[in-house]
């Protein structure tokens, strides 16, 4: 069975509301995609923009509300081999996606990234900046759960997991992503 869980209260409203601001000047670049010839960008399939959030300092507040809410420890393949992993924190720099009317994100799987110390990611996690939009909903596609935008919420769930972005209607949606980061116990 996949993994997720949504998250209330993860981030005060006033910090996403400086995020957004601060990401609003730019730069923003065309979101891309995973494909065969690596990340390239692919309208048909998802058609949003995305900035760097180069803080620590909001990645730092962002894992200390979530490090309790993720799970601690996971089984990884490493090696040809399960291997037991801890959580450790999170992907830096997290980034910023705007979908205006009509953006979406068709569905697709997530990437792993590498981290620090030999760790992984192994779970993705939005938290959603706003929620003045009308569509916008995260559809996890195989457990069938739909998460609806709201400011300050978050979903964590399983790289594997498909999932996608459904059009915004009406307004714009602004979410954080980053990854949640595993590291062998033993190191």
């Amino acid at each position: 069975m996949p993994l997720y869980r949504e998250l209330d209260d993860v981030l005060p409203a006033p910090l996403c509301a400086a995020v957004i601001a601060r990401t609003e000047a730019g730069p923003w670049l065309p979101a891309t995609v995973n494909a065969a010839a690596g990340r390239v960008v692919d309208r048909r399939v998802r058609d949003a923009d995305t900035a760097v959030l180069d803080d620590d300092a909001v990645t730092a507040r962002l894992w200390a509300s979530v490090a309790a809410r993720v799970p601690p420890t996971m089984t990884a393949l490493r090696d040809g081999r399960r291997e037991r992993v801890a959580a450790v924190g999170l992907h830096r720099p997290p980034r910023v996606y705007r979908y205006r009317v009509g953006q979406r994100f068709g569905p697709h799987h997530d990437q792993s990234y590498a981290g620090p110390g030999g760790a992984r990611s192994l779970l993705t996690l939005l938290v959603y900046l706003d929620d003045g939009c009308d569509g916008g909903e995260t559809e996890l596609l195989e457990p069938g759960v739909v998460v609806t935008p709201r400011a300050g919420a978050a979903l964590w769930f399983q790289h594997m997991l498909l999932h996608a972005g459904r059009p915004v209607r009406v307004g714009v949606k602004h979410v954080l992503r980053t990854d949640v980061l595993y590291a062998p116990e033993s190191a």
